[in-house]
């Protein structure tokens, strides 16, 4: 099973919330022709502490470089030809290494596929701290 290289991009909304979006499509690896995702249930990232599920899953379609529908996984169109892109979200992941894993599902909760993704551009790997002992304010006795 052939996929484009996932892309992923931090977002800020206008609340202050930060999520990461995740976007990738998949194609038959020896025809090259678009595969549709209805059989997905879900995506999991995983780094080397922390495992999370994608949310606000969704289909896009895409025609002639416009954004043509979105959707939630409806039946899709039977015009095969169109390219479809995987789009969910992410929570912000703490960077521990170059890439993390990308674990995506079939509705009966069985892997597809496991894609090494790269950190966004500009993620900051986490601070290595050992922690100082508290100072001593009173004393008993």
């Amino acid at each position: 099973m052939g996929f484009t290289s996932p892309t992923v991009e931090t977002v800020d909304l206008s609340d202050g919330t930060r999520f990461w979006s995740l976007r990738f499509s998949r194609h038959d690896p020896k025809t090259g022709k678009l595969l549709e995702f209805d059989d997905w249930s879900h995506c999991i990232a995983e780094t080397k502490s922390h495992q999370v599920e994608d949310t606000d899953r969704r289909r896009v379609l895409f025609d002639q470089g416009q954004q043509l529908k979105s959707s939630s996984f409806t039946p899709p169109p039977h015009d095969h030809n169109q390219p479809r892109i995987y789009q969910s979200r992410l929570p912000v992941l703490r960077k521990d290494a170059d890439e993390f894993q990308l674990h995506v599902y079939h509705n009966n909760h069985s892997k597809i596929a496991t894609l090494d993704v790269p950190f966004p551009v500009g993620t900051a790997a986490s601070p290595e701290w050992t922690p100082n002992p508290l100072p001593q304010t009173a004393s008993d006795g």
